[in-house]
């Protein structure tokens, strides 16, 4: 499955882990009054991570594409593509880290692995 992140880097994505939304509440209590009142504040995030390849014709270009996703680190939130129509928005890119590069004929490969924290439902 092939997937890109706000249309601009294309990898290989291999597996998408989707961890749980977290529901968050404000609860109070009152003096002299039983009992409590819960506020909800609805699903506030989840985690994901996806792991993938990306694939270029050279090393420079492969390092361009790398950099183009570290560069997406800003705090700022983003929307992964994927190429059986699922469409992720309001990711935070936590974390990203690169495997060993592989040279082949073709050109250059490496694995990564890029951490989320989706906000909001």
């Amino acid at each position: 499955m092939k997937a890109t992140l706000d249309g601009l880097v294309l990898f290989e994505q291999l597996e998408l882990k989707e961890g749980s939304w977290r529901r968050e509440a404000v609860q109070r209590t009152a003096a002299g009054l039983d009992g409590m009142v819960s506020v909800d504040l609805g699903c506030r995030s989840r985690r994901l991570v996806g792991r993938g390849v990306i694939r270029a014709f050279s090393d420079l270009t492969l390092e361009a594409r790398l950099d183009t996703i570290r560069l997406l680190m800003d705090g700022a939130t983003h929307t992964l593509t994927t190429s059986d129509g699922r469409r992720l928005s309001n990711l935070r890119i936590d974390a990203v880290s690169a495997g060993k590069q592989i040279d082949s004929g073709s050109g250059a490969s490496c694995e990564f692995e890029i951490s989320f924290t989706q906000l909001g439902e």
